[in-house]
């Protein structure tokens, strides 16, 4: 089914099909978050931490937990700017990190590629946004 656009749409009809691209750039911000945040929980599990490494575990897992809700956000075609923002960020921090680890520069990578589906696909979010169904100014009655 297409809209009078050309572009594809949902078979309701009432928003814009998800671009493979974008399904992809979600799934790996999803993916990459929860086996960071995997790795950090058995990190604690093993005791493979310094003790007063508390703080900086707080931080990792917000990251890891917010690094899974801008994959949702994406899936979601929301808040586009937040989440290139974001996944901007993360991906600097990842560069930082890959003079000491690989799994940094497969990070990096992946962000990146992020970055760049986000920015191509733009329009999408865009008409995603604006196509959306409104809210219903008052719950239905049944008569």
């Amino acid at each position: 089914m297409t809209d009078r656009r050309g572009g594809a749409t949902t078979d309701a009809g009432d928003r814009p099909a998800r671009p493979p691209l974008v399904e992809m750039a979600a799934a790996l911000l999803i993916v990459t978050g929860a086996i960071q945040l995997l790795s950090a929980i058995g990190a604690v599990a093993t005791g493979n931490l310094p003790p007063d490494a508390g703080g900086l575990l707080a931080l990792t897992v917000a990251i890891d937990v917010a690094t899974i809700a801008a994959g949702v956000l994406v899936r979601a075609g929301r808040l586009w700017l937040l989440v290139v923002n974001y996944v901007a960020v993360i991906g600097f921090l990842d560069l930082l990190r890959s003079t000491q680890s690989i799994v940094a520069v497969v990070l990096a990578v992946v962000d990146l590629a992020v970055l760049y589906v986000l920015f191509t696909n733009r329009e999408w979010f865009d008409r995603s946004r604006r196509e959306a169904p409104d809210e219903p100014d008052e719950a239905p009655t049944i008569d």
